[in-house]
């Protein structure tokens, strides 16, 4: 009985073969709950911008290069619909200054983008998104720096050609959504959110112990009144 390899060990397997990537964002639905009440100001650089080549892994089998393709466009489009998912407004831009009216100034930073093709001798297939995410304030000083820089999106080795196209922006991704649950929760936003707690009222000048009132302010006595 004939063993049959799978298409892509068959046609990468010929070595020094270029691949012509078509890609698209994979945005993920990472929040279905309420949105912070934030306007953020999101900075991507001219440079993570411009990425247009994808480093090619060794594999062990073979020497596989890949054709440009808009890794840094496909990076912003993915950065802003993850944050859009978290903020009521996200503006992205490519350098200061920020809005004024923003509340908080990100820098979302891509470094690198690569990928790993699949073997019959080296079947680990994946790709990796390298980067840095960091808050400011108005000034530009940095006020929180996410400590992950980098996401790894693994799959199992394709039986055919057209896989590869998607796991790279699935990559970019993976660490865009990390960066945005961590900011979410970092310091910095929960700063920089606007104070909506109710302003601090006098008791109704009516209202008195001796007719059943109560000493207790009532910003007090609704955490006294749930306590037996």
């Amino acid at each position: 009985m004939k063993k049959w390899l799978p298409l892509t060990a068959v046609v990468l397997a010929l070595g020094g073969c270029t691949m012509t990537l078509k890609l698209a964002p994979q945005i993920p639905q990472v929040n279905n709950g309420q949105k912070v009440p934030m306007k953020v100001a999101v900075i991507v650089p001219e440079a993570s911008r411009n990425i247009s080549q994808a480093t090619a892994f060794p594999t062990g089998c073979f020497q596989l290069s890949t054709n440009p393709a808009p890794h840094g466009q496909i990076f912003v489009q993915t950065v802003q619909g993850i944050l859009d998912q978290y903020f009521d407004q996200v503006v992205m831009l490519d350098a200061p200054p920020a809005p004024k009216d923003a509340q908080l100034v990100v820098e979302a930073v891509l470094s690198g983008i690569g990928m790993k093709a699949a073997c019959m001798a080296s079947p680990d297939f994946y790709a990796e998104a390298n980067g840095s995410f960091r808050a400011m304030d108005s000034s530009g000083h940095e006020i929180w720096r996410d400590t992950r820089t980098s996401a790894r999106e693994t799959q199992g080795m394709p039986m055919a050609m057209g896989p590869y196209h998607a796991i790279m922006p699935k990559a970019m991704a993976d660490l865009v959504a990390y960066w945005a649950t961590d900011l979410v929760m970092s310091p910095a936003v929960r700063e920089a959110q606007p104070d909506e707690r109710p302003a601090r009222r006098e008791r109704p000048a009516e209202v008195s112990p001796a007719s059943g009132g109560s000493d207790t302010p009532w910003w007090q006595k609704a955490d006294s009144d749930g306590k037996n």
